[in-house]
């Protein structure tokens, strides 16, 4: 029982990390679509929509235990791209600590997704 518990609670909040960026993003168009904008890729309007539901749809999979690998796996691609695209700066130090916490979450992510998400989710 205290497995479950704690694969609920591991569950949850690696969710509200993705929750919270989700908000983030959501409410703070005006500067997060620049951001997006300033790496030159095609259509940073449907970049920017997508990263929204996959952090939706994620965050929400994860946090209920529903489909919970498809919801992990959503949000290590989501990760991956935003760690190389924003964060892959060899020469800043800051912004390999972020690659390397991008890189920690990931392993939680698979750890996740390996273990199952216990009885506590919708499965």
């Amino acid at each position: 029982m205290a497995d479950n518990l704690l694969k609920l609670a591991g569950r949850i909040l690696v969710a509200t990390l993705f929750a919270w960026t989700f908000y983030d993003h959501a409410t703070h168009f005006s500067t997060v679509l620049p951001k997006i904008e300033s790496l030159k890729l095609p259509f940073p309007g449907v970049l920017y929509a997508i990263s929204l539901v996959a952090l939706g749809i994620g965050s929400i999979g994860l946090a209920l235990g529903y489909r919970t690998k498809n919801a992990a796996t959503i949000l290590i691609v989501w990760l991956a791209v935003v760690t190389y695209f924003f964060h892959f700066d060899p020469s800043s130090r800051a912004q390999t600590f972020v690659l390397l916490k991008n890189g920690a979450i990931m392993g939680s992510l698979l750890y996740i997704i390996t273990s199952g998400p216990g009885s506590y989710s919708l499965k």
